[in-house]
């Protein structure tokens, strides 16, 4: 009787799975009806605060020859009508950024070199936007720090030599990314960085970092799922603000890029707009 019992309820959960599998797809798509559009700026930070593993070197913003470079990126960006700007700053610091952008409005407030100020506080002012929606997330994975210490495990368990060539691919990378935004323009940056092959290589760096750990200490990957869950706490904070009828830029650090493109994509929440199509022609520099 007992193997009976057990056997129904194993057909009964089989029926239930087979039925999620095929009406949860559609339930959800009915339910989410219109949809926000959504599209993913990638920037570097402009005024290098060395807070990546990697970091560019970026020559002055406040120069005239990159202000009006910035400022016809700006314009290239605006084709995209967006209703909303998401910037890269913790919700706990949105009251700060109502007054910063209040006092840019009115004329009080003189744009620093930080990216959210030149490309987020600039274009939600030429869009007669209200307010920036301050949407990161910063509090750190769970658990304890050990737990995702990938460098402290390389180096008790002979694994130096991996992660210092690892920093050293990293290094070489943000040097190239520097002398390439040397010899060119920001436009020509901004088409670089968001184009979709360079989305996709610049993702696989996390990758390397799956090879330090083994199958009962896993730092490396602990350390990825956390980036993963930044990027989905990110999107979450996105979609709890938008209404169906916005059309909201998103202006992240090149790193989120391709995870908040492909989270936004397969959420189903969004219309996601390729950016390459407001990237994807040159604006001449004068």
């Amino acid at each position: 009787m007992k193997a009976g019992r057990e056997y129904r309820i194993m057909l009964c959960m089989r029926s239930i799975r087979f039925a999620l599998l095929v009406w949860l797809p559609v339930l959800v798509a009915s339910a989410h009806g219109q949809k926000s559009q959504i599209m993913i700026l990638g920037t570097t930070h402009f005024d290098n605060p060395n807070h990546d593993i990697s970091n560019m070197a970026v020559d002055d913003v406040l120069t005239p020859a990159r202000q009006q470079q910035i400022e016809k990126l700006v314009e290239a960006v605006a084709r995209f009508k967006p209703t909303r700007i998401a910037i890269e700053l913790p919700p706990s610091e949105q009251a700060h950024l109502d007054q910063r952008y209040a006092a840019y409005r009115s004329g009080n407030y003189a744009l620093t070199s930080n990216e959210r100020d030149q490309l987020g506080l600039r274009l939600a002012a030429k869009m007669g936007i209200s307010q920036l929606d301050a949407v990161d997330y910063k509090s750190g994975p769970p658990g304890p720090d050990d737990a995702y210490d990938f460098a402290a495990y390389a180096a008790t368990h002979g694994l130096q030599s991996r992660f210092e060539a690892f920093l050293a691919e990293g290094k070489q990378f943000a040097a190239g990314e520097s002398t390439y935004l040397h010899t060119h323009t920001m436009f020509e940056w901004f088409q670089r960085a968001n184009a979709q092959e360079y989305r996709l290589s610049n993702n696989r760096i996390y990758f390397e970092m799956l090879r330090f750990g083994d199958n009962k200490t896993n730092p490396g990957a602990n350390w990825v799922g956390g980036w993963h869950a930044r990027n989905m706490i990110i999107l979450e904070n996105v979609r709890r603000l938008a209404k169906p009828e916005d059309r909201v830029l998103v202006i992240f650090g090149a790193g989120h890029t391709f995870l908040l493109d492909q989270f936004a994509k397969e959420s189903g929440y969004f219309d996601v707009v390729n950016t390459e199509k407001f990237l994807g022609y040159r604006i001449e520099d004068t």
